[in-house]
C-alpha cells in the first residue's frame, strides 16, 4: 500500500469514529474537506451536502 492509500484509510477510519446524527454531519464533512484540501485533492460539496473528493491518479496501484 502506498502512502496516499495509507493516509486515505486513516482519514476514513477517523471519519468512522466521529459521531454524527442524521442531517447533522457538518463536523465530519468539515474534517473531510480540511483533510482533502491539505492533501491537494479537489473537493466540492454538492447541492445535497455530499462531500465529493476527486484525486486524479495514474496507473492502478499508484
Amino acid at each position: 500500500m502506498n502512502p496516499h492509500q495509507t493516509r486515505a484509510l486513516e482519514i476514513l477510519e477517523s471519519l468512522g469514529n466521529r459521531p454524527a446524527a442524521p442531517f447533522h454531519e457538518g463536523g465530519p464533512a468539515s474534517y473531510l474537506i480540511e483533510q482533502a484540501t491539505v492533501l491537494g485533492v479537489d473537493v466540492r460539496v454538492d447541492e445535497f451536502g455530499n462531500v465529493i473528493a476527486h484525486y486524479e491518479g495514474g496507473d492502478l496501484g499508484t
